[in-house]
C-alpha cells in the first residue's frame, strides 16, 4: 500500500478485479467520483499501473477547463496515445478498421495517418469538421474511435483513463457513452473520473449526459479519510507523528480530504501551525464555492458566522427567510457536499476549510454586522426548539465580534452568562476567557462614554468604523475558533478608576440587568441606561460612564472569583485590587461594600498585607454605607474586629438592597450575609436566610443560586436536630439533576458522601467519595476541602491508620488547621499527649478563630479535657458547649459533621463523674442520633452511655449497659465498623491501641452474654486492643482492689510498646529494640493496656477469634457453645462471606484478607468446640489449654528479648504473672505508648 492509497482498500480492490477481468475475459466502464482533491486521480493512476503490469495496454487523456479547448479533446489525446504507442502495422490495421476516420479527429487533413497531428490540430479541430449537435458525422466519430480500439484489444488488454471529465465537452461524454455500450464483451476496460459533487447539482450542463453514463458503470465514490487514516497520512508526508489532538484538528479542519490533509501537513512540517491554509487548497474551495447559485452561497456565508453547525430554524431566523425556503437552499448545498445532514434539523459543514473560506471572504463591518444580526434575532426568541438555540459560549462570542454593532452592556451580559456557564461545567479556561473580554468592553465603553456618547448608543466608532470590536478576519477566527481565547491587551481606565493591568474572579450570584433589544441606535436599543432613546442620550452620557464602570467593577469581582477559584492566586488578588480601585472611585456605599465582602471573604488563606488591606477596605465601605463618624450610637468601625464588620455590611446591604427592590444587590447581600455568620448559634437565622435566598433565586431565575440555598438549607437543619433534613437533601438532588450542571452534580456528590457517611451507608459514600476526591485533584482550592471529608470518613469508620493517611497530606492541600484534625485524630487514639500538645497550639492562635472551624476546636476542646481529666479545663470546655445543648456540632459548611453537642456534653461529665447528668445528656444524644438517621453517631453515644450507666451502678443501670453493649456490637458489625470510639477516661492516658480495621476478628464479635444468657464480666471498652480484649470498667462499684492509683504524669515514667506493621517498636529505659510479631508480643501488650487487672488466659488465647471465641472459653463446665452461639456463628460467617465477595470485587485486598482471616479463626473454634466426632467439647479443658499456651508464648517472649533489652525483659519479668489469669502489676506506674 502507498502512502497515496491510504485509506482506499476498496476502490483498489475493486479496480483490480476490473483489470483482471479486463485482461482474463472482457472490460466494461467504471466511474470514480468524489470532491476536488479526495484522490481520484491518484486512484486510477496506481490503477494504471497495475494495468501494465499484466499487460495491458494504458491509454490517457483529460479533459480541461478552457473554453478554447477542442472538441473530443480527452479522445484526440487518446488516439494520439494509441498511435504512438503501437507499431505502424498494428496502427495500420486500427485505421484501416475505423475506415480512415481517425486522422480526421487528430486534426490531419487527409487520411494517410503518417503524422502525430499535433501541427494539424491548429488548422481546424474535430469539432469543426463533424458538429457536435450533428446526426450522421458524430456517429462516425464515435464509431471509428470504438473500432480502433477494440481492433487493438484483439491482440492486448486495453485500459482507457479519462480524467476531469466535469469539465468534458457534450460530445466527449457521448463517445464515451457509445464505447462502453459497443465493447462491452471486448478486453477494453474504460475508466472515467469527475466531481460529482459539481457534475450532479441541478442545472450543470453535463448533469443529463452523466447520469446515463454512471447507470451503466461500477461507480466509486471516494470520501474523506478517517481519522485514523488522516494521523497516517500525515506521518508519511510530514516524516513524524502527529499527536492524536492535532490529528483531530486536522480531520476536522479538513474532512479527510487527502489533498488537504497533505498540504496541511507539509504547512506543519515546515514550522506552520494547522490552521495555516495552502494557497491551493483555498483556491480548491473557492472553486466549488463559486460554482453555487447565488442564494445558497449568501445562505452558507450566513452559516459560517454561526458557526460549524447550526439548526435549520436558527439558520432561517438569522436570514430571515422562511424555515421552507432555507430548506430547499440547503438541500443545494448538501447535494454539493458543502455541508452534511446531522439528526434533528442540524447542519454542519463539511470541513472548517469550506466555513472559513467563506467567513473570510467577508470584510470587517459586514461580519461584525452579521454577528449583531445574529443576537438580535436571537434576543428574546424563547420559541425555538431545544436543538436550535445556540450555546451561551457561541452567544457570547458573537457579541463580542459585533463590537459596535450591539449596546456594550447587552454584550457585557452576554459575556458574562457565557462565563457563568463555562463555570458551572468547571470549565475555568474558558469562563477566564468571556470574563477578561467583558471587562474589556465595559471599561473602553465607559472611557468613550464620558467623551463620546454616540458610540455608547452602539453606533460604529468614528475613528475607522471598528468601535472597540475586532478587526483582522484571522482574529475574528481564532476567537470564533475557542469560545473563550485571548481578549486582547486591556485598557487603561482613566478618570481614576482604577490602575490599569489584567484581572480576573468568580462567579457571584450578579445576574444580567434588564435589556430591551433591537438594533443599536433604532427605538428599543438597550444604551446601557435602560431609558427611553427618546431622551437625549447626551443627558446621559456622564451617567452612563458610571453605570458601565460599576459593571467593571463587578465583572472584576467574578473575573477575580474564577482565578481564585482556579488557583491563579496571584492574579486573582491583582483583579480583585482592580475592583475595589472601581468602587473605590465611583464613592458608592452598596457597591464598595460589596467588593469588601467579596474580598474579605477571600483573603482567609491570603498572606497577611493582602489581609491587611481587605480588613482596611472592609473599613471605609463601612464608613461609606453609614456615612462615616460614630454618632447615633454607631461603633467606630477601626475599633471593632473584621468578622463583624463584614456581618454587619451584609446586614445592611440586605436592608438597602430590600428597600430598593434590587434583587441582584438582595441576591449577593443575602448570601454574603448567610456566608459571613455561619458557626455556632446562627442556625435559626441562617435558615430564614435559605428560605429568602431560594425565593429570590426562583424569582429571578438564578439556579446556581437556588441549589445553593438547598443544599445550605439541609446542612441547618441536620444542625438544628431537624429530621427533615434529608428530605431537604433529596431536594437539592432533585434540583441539580434537572440543572445537568457538572458543577451542581459535583456539589450533591459532596453532599451524598456526607449523607450516606451520617447514615452508615459506607460503600455508598465511598462510591460518592471518588467523585469528590477527583474533584480536588482539577481544582486545587477545593483539595483541602476533598481530604477533610476523607478523613471525616476514615475517622467515622474508626480507621484511625488511614486517617492518619490523609493527616499527612493535608499540608500540601493547603488545610488551613491540619493540627485541628490531627488532635482530634490523636484524641480518637487515645493519644493524649498529642492531643493535649495540638489543643494547645490552637488556643495560642489569635482571636477570633474562623467560624467555620469554630465547632471542630471546640470538639477537640472536649475531648483534650476528656483525656486530661483536669477538671478546669472540663468546665471550661463545657461552658463552651452548653449555648448549644441540642443541636449538631457542623464545621465547614457541612463538609465536617462531629456528632450531637449532646455526645460532647456527656463525656465531659462521665469523665467529671457526674454521672446522673452524663446518663442524661447521652441519652438525648441517642435520640438524637436515632431522630437523624446517623447510626455510626448513635452507636457512639450508646456505647458512651454504657459506660456511663456501669459508672454509675444503679439496680438497673447493669442490664441496660449489657442491652446496649450487645446492640452495639450486632450494629457494629452490620455497618462494617468495629466497637465505635469514645472518650477515654479522664487521667494519665495510658495509650491506646489503635482500632483495628474490619475483619481482624475483633469487630463485632458475639459478645459472652449473647453467647451464654450471662452477664459478660466487664463492660465493652470504647475501643479494642490489639488482641481484642477491652480494659476493665472504671466504674465505682466494681474497680478492682487490686489496681494501683496511677502516678501523675511527671512522676510516671514511659515507655513505648506498639506494633508497627509486622514488626514491633518497643522503648524503655534509654534503649529501643524492633522485634518480629509476636502472640507473646500481643498477650504482653493486652496486658500493659490494662495495668493491674487480671486478664483470663482464654480471652488472651482466643484474641484471634474475638469475642465468640473468648465467651466459648469463659466459663466452668459449661458446653463451649450453645444453640444462640452457633447460630450467632453461623450467621457472623455468612456476614463475613459477602464482606469477602464486596472487597474483592472492589479491588481492596487488605480488607478481604482481613475478613479471611477472621473467617478462618472462626471455622478453627467451631472444629475445637466440636471435638471429636461431632460431640460437645467442655469448657473445662478450654481453660487449662489456654493457661498453658498463653504462658509458654509469653515466657518465650521474654527469653528472646533477653539479649535485645534486658532492662526491658527485667522488668517484665518482674511486673507480669501468667496462670489461668495474667496481669501486669509494675512496682511503679509506667505511662506505656500502645
Amino acid at each position: 500500500m502507498t502512502p497515496a492509497l491510504i485509506g482506499r482498500e476498496h476502490p483498489v480492490g475493486v479496480l483490480r478485479a476490473e483489470i483482471g477481468r479486463a485482461t482474463d475475459s472482457h472490460g466494461g466502464l467504471v466511474l470514480v467520483t468524489g470532491e476536488a482533491g479526495i484522490g481520484k486521480t491518484t486512484l486510477v493512476t496506481q490503477a494504471a499501473q497495475e494495468a501494465r503490469r499484466r499487460g495491458a495496454l494504458v491509454l490517457g487523456g483529460s479533459c480541461w477547463d478552457s473554453g478554447s479547448a477542442p472538441g473530443y479533446w480527452p479522445w484526440v489525446q487518446v488516439v494520439r496515445a494509441l498511435r504512438r504507442s503501437v507499431g505502424a502495422e498494428e496502427w495500420a490495421r486500427a485505421e484501416e478498421a475505423a475506415g480512415g476516420r481517425l486522422a480526421v479527429l487528430l486534426g490531419e487533413p487527409g487520411g494517410t495517418g503518417t503524422g502525430d497531428g499535433e501541427a494539424g490540430a491548429a488548422a481546424g479541430g474535430p469539432e469543426e469538421r463533424f458538429p457536435a449537435d450533428g446526426d450522421k458525422e458524430p456517429f462516425a466519430v464515435y464509431d471509428a474511435v470504438t473500432t480502433a480500439l477494440v481492433t487493438v484489444s484483439q491482440s492486448r488488454p486495453v485500459v482507457v483513463v479519462l480524467d476531469d471529465l466535469h469539465w468534458s465537452d457534450p460530445a466527449s461524454l457521448k463517445l464515451l457513452e457509445f464505447a462502453a455500450q459497443h465493447a462491452w464483451f471486448e478486453r477494453l476496460l474504460l475508466l472515467g473520473t469527475y466531481r460529482d459533487v459539481e457534475v450532479e447539482t441541478p442545472g450543470h450542463p453535463l448533469r443529463q449526459l452523466v447520469l446515463p453514463l454512471a447507470s451503466r458503470a461500477t461507480t466509486l465514490t471516494l470520501t474523506g479519510l478517517e481519522r485514523d487514516e488522516v494521523g497516517a497520512l500525515m506521518a508519511v508526508t510530514a516524516g513524524r507523528e502527529p499527536d492524536p489532538a492535532l490529528v483531530a484538528e486536522v480531520h476536522r479542519r479538513t474532512g479527510g480530504n487527502p489533498f488537504f490533509v497533505e498540504q496541511t501537513a507539509r504547512l506543519w512540517h515546515s514550522g506552520s501551525p494547522v490552521t495555516a491554509v495552502a494557497p491551493g487548497v483555498r483556491e480548491a474551495v473557492r472553486r466549488r464555492l463559486g460554482l453555487l447559485p447565488g442564494p445558497v452561497g449568501e445562505l452558507l456565508t450566513t452559516a459560517a458566522v454561526l458557526g460549524r453547525e447550526f439548526h435549520r430554524q436558527g439558520l432561517a431566523l438569522v436570514a430571515g427567510q422562511p424555515v421552507p425556503h432555507v430548506d430547499r437552499l440547503l438541500d443545494r448545498a448538501v447535494s454539493a457536499r458543502l455541508v452534511t445532514a446531522r439528526e434533528s434539523g442540524r447542519f454542519t459543514f463539511a470541513h472548517d476549510l469550506v466555513r472559513e473560506t467563506l467567513y473570510d471572504a467577508l470584510d470587517e463591518p459586514d461580519a461584525r454586522a452579521r454577528h449583531g444580526a445574529v443576537v438580535r434575532a436571537l434576543d428574546g426568541t424563547a420559541g425555538l426548539p431545544e436543538q436550535a438555540r445556540i450555546l451561551p459560549g457561541d452567544l457570547a462570542g458573537h457579541a463580542y465580534l459585533a463590537g459596535g454593532e450591539l449596546p456594550p452592556v447587552r454584550r457585557v451580559e452576554l459575556l458574562v452568562e457565557a462565563a457563568r456557564d463555562a463555570a458551572g461545567r468547571l470549565a475555568s479556561e474558558e469562563a477566564v476567557g468571556h470574563y477578561r473580554r467583558a471587562l474589556q468592553i465595559a471599561e473602553s465603553a465607559a472611557d468613550r462614554a464620558a467623551t463620546d456618547v454616540p458610540a455608547l448608543a452602539g453606533g460604529a466608532d468614528r475613528h475607522g468604523g471598528r468601535a472597540d470590536g475586532p478587526a483582522p478576519a484571522a482574529a475574528r477566527r481564532a476567537v470564533r475558533e475557542e469560545h473563550g481565547g485571548p481578549a486582547g491587551t486591556w485598557v487603561t481606565a482613566p478618570c481614576g478608576t482604577g490602575p490599569p493591568g489584567t484581572a480576573p474572579v468568580p462567579p457571584t450570584t450578579l445576574r444580567p440587568l434588564p435589556h430591551r433589544t433591537g438594533r443599536a441606535g433604532e427605538p428599543g436599543a438597550d444604551d446601557g441606561q435602560h431609558t427611553d432613546r427618546a431622551d437625549p442620550p447626551e443627558a446621559h452620557g456622564c451617567e452612563a460612564a458610571r453605570a458601565l464602570r460599576r459593571r467593571a467593577a463587578l465583572v472584576a469581582l467574578e473575573l477575580g472569583g474564577e482565578l481564585h477559584h482556579s488557583g491563579a492566586e496571584t492574579e486573582a488578588w491583582a483583579v480583585f485590587d482592580r475592583a475595589a480601585a472601581f468602587a473605590a472611585a465611583l464613592d458608592e456605599g452598596e457597591l464598595l461594600a460589596r467588593v469588601a465582602i467579596t474580598l474579605y471573604s477571600r483573603s482567609a488563606l491570603a498572606d497577611s498585607p493582602t489581609r491587611a488591606r481587605c480588613t482596611a477596605l472592609l473599613r471605609d465601605a463601612y464608613r461609606a454605607l453609614t456615612g462615616g463618624g460614630t454618632d447615633a450610637g454607631r461603633p467606630d468601625p477601626d475599633r471593632l474586629p473584621p468578622e463583624l464588620i463584614a456581618q454587619e455590611l451584609a446586614r445592611l446591604s440586605t436592608t438597602l438592597a430590600r428597600r430598593g427592590e434590587d434583587d441582584d444587590a438582595l441576591a449577593f447581600s443575602l448570601w454574603a450575609r448567610h456566608d459571613s455568620i455561619w458557626g455556632l448559634g446562627t442556625s435559626e437565622e441562617r435558615l430564614a436566610l435559605t428560605d429568602e435566598m431560594a425565593t429570590v433565586a426562583r424569582r429571578t431565575g438564578n439556579r446556581d443560586m437556588e441549589f445553593h440555598a438547598t443544599s445550605m438549607r439541609w446542612v441547618t437543619l441536620l444542625e438544628l436536630d431537624d429530621p427533615r433534613y434529608l428530605d431537604q437533601f433529596r431536594t437539592a438532588r432533585a434540583l441539580a439533576e434537572r440543572m445537568g450542571v457538572r458543577r451542581t452534580d459535583l456539589g450533591v456528590a459532596v453532599d451524598h458522601c456526607l449523607v450516606a457517611s451520617l447514615g452508615g451507608r459506607f460503600d455508598e459514600a465511598e462510591a460518592h467519595l471518588t467523585q469528590v476526591t477527583d474533584l480536588g485533584r482539577e481544582h486545587s482550592p477545593f483539595a483541602f476541602v476533598a481530604l477533610h471529608i476523607v478523613w471525616g470518613l476514615r475517622l467515622l469508620q474508626c480507621r484511625f491508620t488511614r486517617a492518619e493517611e490523609v493527616l499527612g497530606q493535608l499540608g500540601a492541600a493547603g488545610h488551613p488547621y491540619p493540627a485541628l484534625l490531627e488532635g482530634i485524630t490523636a484524641a480518637e487514639r487515645g493519644d493524649r499527649a498529642r492531643a493535649l500538645r495540638s489543643a494547645a497550639e490552637l488556643e495560642e492562635l489569635p482571636d477570633p478563630f474562623p467560624r467555620v472551624f469554630e465547632p471542630l476546636r471546640i470538639r477537640l476542646r472536649a475531648q483534650a479535657a476528656v483525656l486530661s481529666g483536669d477538671q478546669a479545663r472540663i468546665a471550661s470546655a463545657r461552658s463552651a458547649l452548653e449555648p448549644y445543648r441540642g443541636q449538631w456540632l457542623v464545621s465547614l459548611y457541612g463538609c465536617d459533621i462531629s456528632g450531637p453537642v449532646d455526645l460532647w456534653l456527656g463525656l465531659l461529665d462521665t469523665a467529671a463523674g457526674r454521672w446522673d447528668e452524663a446518663v442524661g445528656e447521652l441519652d438525648s444524644a441517642v435520640a438524637s442520633a436515632d431522630r437523624l438517621s446517623a447510626r455510626p453517631w448513635a452507636l457512639r453515644a450508646r456505647s458512651a452511655l454504657a459506660r456511663a450507666l456501669r459508672a454509675r451502678a444503679s439496680a438497673s443501670d447493669r442490664s441496660r449497659a449489657d442491652e446496649l453493649d450487645a446492640r452495639v456490637a450486632e450494629e457494629s458489625e452490620s455497618l462494617g465498623m468495629g466497637a465505635p470510639a469514645a472518650a477515654p477516661e479522664g487521667g494519665p492516658a495510658r495509650g491506646r491501641p489503635e482500632h483495628p480495621e474490619p475483619g481482624d476478628g475483633t469487630a463485632g464479635a458475639p459478645s459472652a452474654g449473647r453467647l451464654t444468657g450471662q452477664a459478660p464480666p466487664r463492660p465493652p471498652a470504647p475501643w479494642n486492643r490489639p488482641d481484642g480484649s477491652q480494659p476493665p470498667s472504671r466504674s465505682r462499684t466494681n474497680r478492682p482492689a487490686q489496681e494501683p492509683q496511677p502516678a501523675p504524669p511527671e512522676q510516671s515514667a514511659q515507655g513505648v510498646f506498639r506494633r508497627e506493621g509486622a514488626v514491633w517498636l518497643l522503648a524503655y529505659d534509654g534503649r529501643t529494640v524492633h522485634l518480629p510479631d509476636a502472640k507473646g508480643l500481643r498477650d504482653l501488650a493486652t496486658l500493659l493496656a490494662a495495668p493491674g487487672t487480671g486478664v483470663p488466659a482464654v480471652r488472651l488465647l482466643a484474641a484471634e477469634s474475638g469475642e465468640a471465641a473468648v465467651a466459648a472459653r469463659s466459663f466452668g463446665g459449661d458446653p463451649v457453645l450453645d444453640e444462640e452461639a452457633r447460630a450467632r456463628y453461623r450467621r457472623r460467617l455468612e456476614q463475613l462471606d459477602d464482606a469477602i465477595d464486596r472487597a474483592t470485587a472492589s479491588g481492596d485486598d487488605d480488607v478481604a484478607a482481613a475478613y479471611d482471616r477472621e473467617r478462618a479463626a472462626l471455622l478453627d473454634e467451631l472444629r475445637r468446640a466440636a471435638g471429636l466426632g461431632g460431640r460437645t467439647r467442655r469448657l473445662g479443658d478450654e481453660a487449662e489449654r489456654a493457661r498453658k499456651a498463653v504462658t509458654a508464648r509469653i515466657r518465650d517472649t521474654l527469653r528472646k528479648l533477653v539479649p535485645l533489652h534486658p532492662e526491658l525483659a527485667a522488668h517484665l519479668r518482674a511486673s507480669v504473672s501468667t496462670g489461668s489469669a495474667c496481669a501486669y502489676r509494675p512496682e511503679q506506674p509506667v505511662r506505656w505508648l500502645l
